[in-house]
């Protein structure tokens, strides 16, 4: 256990030789009104992401990239229209920020196991 405790806080600033990535299952929070929702994303090796995406009422895909850095960005589509995404990564298992979707903005919180 704490071999685990010790590589994420190493990881989480930098010193380990980690690959911070967004890839597994997150389940989500948020103030918007279709929230709770989940995702599930994968990482490809130059940074791009792609996955699903299911809140109460709708389901879409995943797109975007990311750099490893503690901000990160990326698209959920639903055919014509879709929400974006922005927050920071704790590097381990949080993501803490701003939805954003036509006609509004929410924070949000997901988290993977």
């Amino acid at each position: 256990m704490y071999k685990h405790v010790l590589v994420a806080l190493l990881c989480s600033i930098g010193l380990a030789g980690c690959t911070r990535s967004l890839a597994g299952h997150w389940s989500g929070t948020s103030d918007y009104f279709n929230a709770p929702f989940t995702m599930d994303i994968s990482q490809a090796a130059d940074g791009r992401l792609s996955g699903s995406y299911q809140d109460q009422h709708d389901k879409g895909s995943v797109d975007g990239t990311y750099d490893g850095a503690p901000a990160c960005t990326f698209r959920v589509t639903f055919g014509d229209t879709g929400l974006m995404f922005e927050g920071t990564f704790d590097g381990t298992k949080k993501v803490a920020g701003t939805l954003r979707r036509t006609g509004g903005m929410h924070s949000f919180e997901m988290t993977k196991p």
